[in-house]
């Protein structure tokens, strides 16, 4: 690259870059707008809560305002902002409208594979053997030696099967 190029592409790349802070600048300040406003109706919601105490009460008393969904997100909103702020704050910047929720994906799901015969008797066999080594069945009263022996039926059950 000779030496007008690089000046050019520098020029390119400076311009670039002012535009795009510029536009950074700008976004943030509306955001700011944007939160500010939403904390302000937030605010206000809160205080027609103070004069409806039930919600639902409050939610048809906005009903030609807004939904009941919105209604509870700017309570919830209300409520949160006294704690934190807002811009820090990913759930507040998500009640505003600011960021979208999130909705779990289908793929995101992991399923546990069924437990086989083979994985709970050994789990139970090895929870089994804790127990009898922390409490010999010699100790055992007459009660738990009875609820031990009808509570094997099923096992001894099985047992005959195979």
């Amino acid at each position: 690259m000779n030496e007008i190029e690089q000046t050019s592409l520098k020029s390119a790349i400076l311009a670039a870059h002012n535009k795009a802070q510029g536009k950074v600048e700008s976004v943030r300040a509306d955001m700011i707008d944007a939160v500010d406003a939403k904390l302000n109706t937030a605010i206000l919601v809160g205080k027609a809560q103070r004069q409806y105490k039930q919600t639902d009460s409050l939610c048809i008393f906005l009903e030609d305002v807004m939904s009941p969904e919105e209604t509870r997100a700017y309570l919830t909103l209300n409520k949160i902002a006294q704690k934190r702020n807002a811009l820090e704050d990913k759930r507040q910047l998500q009640l505003a409208g600011i960021l979208d929720m999130q909705s779990q994906c289908d793929n995101q799901v992991s399923v546990k594979p069924a437990k086989t015969i083979h994985t709970i008797i050994t789990r139970m066999g090895r929870d089994f053997k804790k127990k009898i080594e922390q409490r010999s069945p010699s100790e055992w009263t007459f009660e738990e030696r009875e609820t031990f022996k009808r509570d094997m039926i099923p096992f001894l059950e099985v047992l005959e099967e195979l």
